[in-house]
């Protein structure tokens, strides 16, 4: 990452998505998923972040969650940013890359279906520790900052189980950079 790799943008579709060149190399299990609101609350559902919420509760989440379309090599967060969404992978797969002060890049977790990065930025408010980055196509549905604070508002174990996925993470994280440090002093 010598920072000269352009930057791609995200699209963000309204409603229901419409067959593109991407959805297609993903197949139409991904489609389904975008499209259907049962298959929406089931990928939730899947997700430590959300498996033990209400259905009713899951239902709202999924409502919603806006579709998007990513190319291999797209940064969906990038570090340092604010951040402005949750995504949830529908298909596809991320990667989740710490930049050091020594110039080392860590790959701090590889995330792919089922899966959701973003949530310790839209939480805090604070910016994104890593960078996140496509690691093939990827179809995604996104949770934008202020649909996620007033469902919460409405619903306070959705923070609370936001907050127990967010701990554990960190615990990794904390080990994948002590890992890296510990190289840099070699």
């Amino acid at each position: 990452m010598d920072g000269s790799a352009s930057t791609r943008v995200i699209i963000i579709r309204p409603g229901p998505v419409n067959p593109s060149p991407m959805t297609r190399s993903i197949g139409a299990a991904g489609e389904d998923l975008i499209k259907s609101l049962d298959s929406r609350v089931k990928l939730l559902r899947s997700s430590p972040l959300w498996s033990s919420l209400s259905e009713r509760t899951l239902r709202a989440i999924a409502v919603a969650m806006k579709p998007a379309s990513l190319a291999f090599g797209d940064t969906l967060i990038h570090q340092g940013d604010q951040g402005s969404r949750l995504y949830a992978i529908v298909a596809g797969g991320v990667e989740v890359r710490l930049r050091t002060e020594g110039g080392e890049t860590v790959v701090l977790a590889k995330l792919g279906q089922g899966e959701c990065v973003g949530e310790m930025s839209l939480l805090t408010g604070d910016a994104a520790s890593a960078d996140v980055v496509a690691v093939n196509f990827v179809e995604c549905l996104t949770l934008e900052r202020e649909t996620f604070e007033a469902l919460i508002a409405a619903d306070q174990g959705i923070l609370r189980e936001i907050v127990r996925v967010i701990s554990s993470r960190l615990k990794a994280t904390d080990k994948a950079v002590g890992v890296s440090v510990e190289r840099e002093k070699r």
